[in-house]
């Protein structure tokens, strides 16, 4: 489960993952009643088998089966904000009832991930980044989005419009630009590259803030969980 809102007196309105029809929107009705079958598996980052019935308007969860899924996320907080941002993320830019057995997959991997890895930041990063690839957005670090020069300035231009790094001949082509480190730049590329998240990442809170400006460009929309995550991880410091 990745997003829920309460509805009417009782009911939950929750955005899920599906391996079979991507994300959907579907009732949880009396899931906020005491003693709700349907209470724990429409709580965020849940795992469960759903069986649904779609009605004239709205889908309404009818029976849930509750799976094995991310209980130590909960054990601690700087996880489970990171975890909370992901699915958010997955929610915003996700496309509504659109099968991807890829995007669900890797979704179960990186909270898993987030959940068991050393340094639950550096997984989360790698997260992103494997997020962004499978959904078709992934950004070009270390080389240009319009020339295809190569990133050879510190700081650089950036720029989400673009979809990354953009020469300094380019900059002026988007309102967006920012500047940002290098050495970040090159970090982000290394570590989209690898099939695991490292021990350690250099500079990974601006990483993290760098990325959080891609994923508002491409949601449309402020990132509540994700500002969260960035505002404990600069607290716990």
């Amino acid at each position: 489960m990745l997003r829920r809102w309460d509805q009417g007196e009782s009911d939950r309105r929750l955005s899920v993952l599906t391996r079979e029809n991507g994300r959907i929107l579907v009732t949880a009705k009396g899931a906020r009643k005491s003693g709700s079958r349907l209470a724990s598996c429409s709580e965020p980052l849940a795992l469960a088998s759903f069986q649904i019935a779609t009605g004239k308007v709205n889908s309404f969860i009818t029976q849930a089966q509750p799976h094995a899924g991310f209980g130590k996320l909960r054990a601690d907080y700087d996880r489970l904000i990171l975890a909370l941002s992901y699915a958010e993320l997955v929610s915003a830019v996700a496309t509504l009832e659109h099968p991807n057995v890829d995007l669900f997959d890797g979704a179960v991997i990186a909270l898993k991930t987030i959940e068991t890895a050393e340094n639950p930041l550096v997984a989360a990063l790698w997260s992103q980044l494997r997020l962004m690839e499978v959904e078709g957005i992934a950004a070009t670090w270390v080389v240009c989005a319009q020339s295809a020069g190569k990133l050879n300035e510190d700081p650089a231009w950036i720029s989400p419009t673009a979809g990354g790094y953009v020469s300094p001949a380019h900059a002026h082509d988007y309102v967006d630009c920012f500047l940002a480190s290098s050495e970040v730049l090159i970090g982000l590329d290394r570590l989209s590259g690898l099939e695991a998240p490292p021990p350690h990442m250099k500079h990974a809170d601006e990483a993290l803030r760098l990325l959080a400006r891609f994923w508002e460009h491409h949601a449309g929309r402020d990132l509540p969980a994700t500002e969260a995550a960035m505002q404990a991880l600069h607290a716990s410091k």
